[in-house]
């Protein structure tokens, strides 16, 4: 069911629809012992060691019968593919690394508790690049949803958004955060993930009780406009699980060396809140309020707000951002190779070094991904 949360003034319920989260341990034999932490660490030998350990006998519904051969054959299927990936150059690597992802969400299916009978097989992209030759520069191509399709398919059993009405190369990109650090030029206008930190409770059992929590990397440039509440605003409307939070400045943010967006901004939003809160539970609460409004990236405790994109109403999952993401570098790889050389050129091209990265970056990240994935669709109660 939909998870309900009480955001407005009067108290009326405003319904979402939260991503597949980790709930319980995974079904099936002995695992490798982990935290969430050693997972979401950048060694990804060790996180392909732990998905590997997952074939032996698998989560979820992935255990027996055809599942089970297709969760074991695609995974190994992804791991040789994202594995050779490192080992050819960037002109050829896109397509390994689209490849190798799309087995992977074979697999993820194959252990989803919340597909029943043969639904759980992939079939085709669901995905379309629609403007791919006409050569519109990397930023602006496009992707969106082809009808029916692995992305969908996909997409339903993640509880994630899709592209019903398409999204630019650039629009996802700036929606990753492991790219944030990776900018391009001319995207225009930029919908990067938030860092959300709930702060306090406000009025505890008063008339005006209200939660109070910073939003961190909103972009400098809301900073100029003449009305920067109402560019607030409407800025956030993108971010669905900042909604119906009330109007507040924005404020330089203070970082240390590590942060990712230097020169961004933060904000104050507040959420009235009509029920009583235990003075006794107020940490429990704010965390309960704050994981409700984040979503995973890389491990439970690496929490973002993502913005929906391309006409949907909720945010696209992770690992769909990537698919797509990947999808777009392979279809330009594959069908207008000069255009993918050529945005390769280091001497010629602002997006080389950039592009370079990001073929590195997948490497680690997506194995998590995966992982996470998995654990979180296997770990749902059964529909079953």
């Amino acid at each position: 069911m939909p998870e309900a949360v009480p955001t407005r003034e009067d108290g009326s319920m405003t319904e979402s629809r939260p991503p597949v989260r980790l709930s319980a341990p995974l079904a099936g034999g002995p695992r490798l012992h982990a935290t969430w932490g050693d997972v979401g660490s950048p060694n990804r030998a060790a996180v392909w060691r732990h998905i590997r350990a997952l074939r032996h006998l698998p989560p979820g519904r992935a255990g027996k019968g055809d599942r089970r051969q297709v969760f074991c054959a695609a995974l190994e299927q992804a791991e040789q593919l994202l594995t050779a990936a490192e080992t050819v150059g960037h002109a050829s690597r896109p397509i390994l690394l689209f490849y190798g992802l799309s087995q992977a969400g074979r697999a993820v299916a194959a252990a989803s508790t919340a597909v029943d009978g043969n639904h759980f097989r992939l079939n085709g992209h669901g995905i379309t690049t629609p403007n791919l030759n006409q050569h519109p520069g990397l930023q602006n191509l496009m992707v969106i949803n082809e009808g029916a399709g692995s992305f969908i398919q996909l997409a339903d059993v993640l509880r994630s958004g899709t592209l019903p009405d398409g999204a630019l190369f650039a629009q996802i990109w700036t929606s990753i955060p492991s790219l944030l650090s990776q900018p391009l030029g001319n995207v225009g206008e930029r919908r990067p993930p938030l860092i959300f930190d709930v702060h306090t409770v406000q009025g505890i059992n008063g008339t005006r009780q209200e939660i109070q929590g910073w939003v961190r990397l909103l972009p400098a440039d809301l900073a100029a406009e003449p009305d920067q509440g109402h560019a607030l605003d409407a800025f956030l409307a993108g971010y669905p699980a900042l909604a119906d939070s009330s109007q507040s400045g924005l404020l330089p943010d203070a970082f240390s060396p590590d942060d990712r967006m230097p020169g961004s901004m933060k904000a104050m939003r507040r959420w009235p809140w009509r029920d009583a809160i235990d003075p006794s539970g107020v940490r429990s609460f704010l965390k309960n309020f704050e994981d409700g409004r984040t979503i995973p990236y890389l491990g439970d405790d690496d929490r973002w707000v993502f913005p929906a994109l391309g006409g949907s109403a909720i945010p696209l999952h992770q690992l769909l951002a990537w698919w797509a993401l990947l999808f777009l570098l392979s279809m330009l790889a594959r069908y207008e190779p000069e255009d993918w050389i050529r945005h390769l050129g280091v001497d010629t091209s602002s997006s080389a070094v950039p592009l370079e990265a990001v073929l590195g970056i997948e490497l680690d990240v997506c194995p998590q991904l995966i992982l996470h994935a998995i654990r979180a669709v296997s770990s749902e109660p059964s529909t079953a």
